[in-house]
């Protein structure tokens, strides 16, 4: 999706949230994640985490941070 693709997902996902509804959504983008309660990380084809958004995002930095000392710190999930 582009930037405007994106805003639009985003907000159809905002209006269905609580409302009884299941999505599955799949998406490395940051700010489609952001807007889900649950997250499911896929690693070679494989589930790596699953569980609350923020509770996995956590996991995920905690993991890459010392593999990535050299290297700026990688985007986060902002997580209402």
């Amino acid at each position: 999706l582009d930037d405007v693709g994106d805003a639009a997902l985003t907000a159809a996902l905002a209006k269905l949230k609580g409302k009884g509804v299941t999505l599955i959504v799949i998406s490395h983008r940051t700010a489609i994640l952001s807007s889900v309660e649950k997250l499911m990380v896929l690693q070679e084809g494989m589930i790596a985490d699953f569980g609350d958004t923020a509770e996995v995002v956590e996991r995920l930095q905690k993991l890459q941070a010392p593999q990535n000392k050299s290297r700026p710190a990688p985007a986060t999930i902002p997580v209402r």
